[in-house]
């Protein structure tokens, strides 16, 4: 399903609470795609990172743009790249269903338009974008904490 969805919110701290309202979205989304794909007998990727998903943040004049995509899970994978939104909010809901980690998605500005997405765990804020290329899949971060 594609759901597009037109918000006037000013810029700042209101278009901040809009994204995250949007990518617990997702995040809920996810859960059910997670919890369905379980129900069929098969086991759902423990993350975007051991899917191979490149992280791909916004560049250019994307970055400048009023327009903002986002992908749960289906979507993500058949593209094969991700934002920190898109991915924060399929590893959120893989660290609730399949581990039962408690998270939720954070927000956090990077100037007037930009935004970065983490995720907040009990044991704190943990970015899966950080250093992609060299670093393990969330799953296996947590396990060592």
């Amino acid at each position: 399903m594609e759901l597009r969805s037109h918000l006037c919110a000013p810029i700042g701290e209101a278009t901040r609470r809009e994204i995250r309202h949007t990518l617990d979205n997702h995040k809920a989304d996810n859960a059910y795609w997670i919890s369905a794909i379980r129900n069929s007998g098969k086991e759902p990727p423990c993350c975007c990172k051991s899917m191979g998903i490149d992280y791909r943040p916004p560049v250019g004049k994307e970055t400048e743009s009023p327009v903002q995509e986002f992908y749960s899970a289906p979507f993500m994978f058949t593209r094969g790249q991700g934002a920190c939104g898109d991915i924060c909010a399929y590893d959120a809901a893989a660290l609730e269903v399949l581990f039962k980690i408690p998270t939720r998605i954070l927000v956090t500005p990077q100037g007037e338009t930009s935004y970065h997405v983490v995720i907040l765990t009990p044991a704190g804020p943990l970015d899966p974008t950080k250093n992609w290329d060299t670093k393990k899949c969330v799953c296996h971060l947590l396990r060592k904490t």
